[in-house]
């Protein structure tokens, strides 16, 4: 059922937009740079008027292939049943996040042509798609800490453990890696790692901001 929540969003989206497109103007800005200023327009058409449900098709495409294989990942150092479990959750992150990003881009391609997204939208893309998911992987490392599955250094979603040298560690859910946080060079490498779309963040909200 998960699965066909973000392709159902698309769906209600691309009928709202056909029932809106109307009344759309014949020509209107898609795109301000971070002075303010307008510098990208579209024109009255199928393609410009549902390029957003595109994007956010291509985007549901392929975040349905990261899931399917974050569905797949499971860490074999753990015991049963939580290899498993911490792999459903991974594969749940990715259609979450893909279900909030085709509301964002229905929400855009109905709303663009009146005038730009409001500030308020991307803060709360940006927050629900982080706490859902720090909440629940931590509920899920709750339970791994009182049942003794947590591996050494592991404490729920964060690594650390001043014994070990390693820098970066296998993450305890899904493929990649994350920080050993009691490593001297860990609160660099996190400054530059959220510093930065943050700054990016700002930039995209005081553009948004002074249309």
């Amino acid at each position: 059922m998960k699965r066909i929540v973000p392709w159902l969003v698309l769906i209600v989206s691309a009928a709202v937009l056909v029932g809106l497109y109307p009344s759309f103007p014949e020509r209107w800005p898609i795109h301000w740079n971070a002075a303010g200023q307008i510098d990208g327009w579209t024109d009255k058409s199928t393609l410009g008027a549902g390029f957003p449900l595109v994007m956010a098709m291509g985007l549901t495409i392929f975040l349905e292939l990261l899931a399917l294989l974050g569905g797949k990942c499971r860490n074999a150092r753990l015991p049963e049943p939580w290899p498993q479990r911490l792999a459903d959750a991974n594969a749940n992150y990715i259609l979450y996040i893909a279900t909030l990003l085709n509301l964002f881009f229905g929400y855009l391609a109905c709303t663009l042509p009146f005038g730009p997204p409001p500030i308020a939208s991307i803060f709360l893309l940006v927050t629900g798609a982080i706490l859902y998911p720090v909440y629940d992987f931590m509920r899920l490392s709750r339970e791994m800490h009182a049942a003794g599955a947590l591996p050494k250094g592991y404490q729920g979603g964060i690594y650390r453990d001043a014994s070990d040298p390693r820098l970066w560690v296998p993450k305890l859910s899904g493929a990649g890696w994350t920080l050993n946080f009691a490593h001297r060079r860990s609160r660099l490498i996190l400054l530059l790692l959220v510093g930065l779309p943050i700054a990016i963040s700002l930039l995209v909200i005081r553009s948004a901001a002074h249309p």
